[in-house]
């Protein structure tokens, strides 16, 4: 593996990191920011969204049930696992990982926790911009296990 491939490898792993910290720290309220203008974005079996538009209206229909929570806030860490990076030429990336995430309404601490809302096998692909930066032309994540609590069905039109 030479320089370049180590260093696109190691932005890729930092993506990965921030993406998720944008979720647990900011609600996801610059997410957009990760993804091409012409993205694709697949959550579960519900939804199959295109555009920075459809991630904000994903997002922004969580938020809906966010404010339905306790104290009108959810608690969120999202833990990737098992991250498998290729790449596929200089500025084109294939990423899949294993997401955990962990959560429940109101204040921290949580109690009453059984385990993990969900888990998931994820896929990217990735491309680097003119700017660049790495960011999501596509986006998958197919659920392998959804917890009992109720929320994240209810997000993923489930409930």
């Amino acid at each position: 593996m030479n320089l370049e491939s180590v260093t696109a490898t190691l932005e890729l792993q930092q993506l990965i990191s921030d993406y998720w910290h944008e979720l647990d720290s900011n609600g996801a309220r610059n997410v957009t920011d990760y993804y091409t203008e012409d993205c694709e974005y697949v959550a579960g079996t519900s939804f199959h969204l295109k555009g920075r538009a459809g991630v904000r209206q994903f997002y922004d229909e969580r938020a809906k049930h966010v404010a339905t929570e306790k104290d009108g806030i959810r608690n969120t860490r999202h833990l990737a696992a098992n991250v498998r990076i290729a790449l596929n030429g200089k500025d084109r990336a294939s990423v899949e990982f294993v997401m955990v995430n962990y959560s429940g309404g109101g204040n921290p601490p949580v109690t009453d926790f059984t385990g993990p809302s969900m888990v998931s096998d994820v896929f990217w692909e990735c491309v680097r911009e003119a700017d660049g930066k790495w960011r999501l032309a596509s986006f998958r994540g197919a659920p392998l296990f959804i917890g009992n609590e109720g929320f994240i069905g209810k997000v993923l039109g489930k409930n």
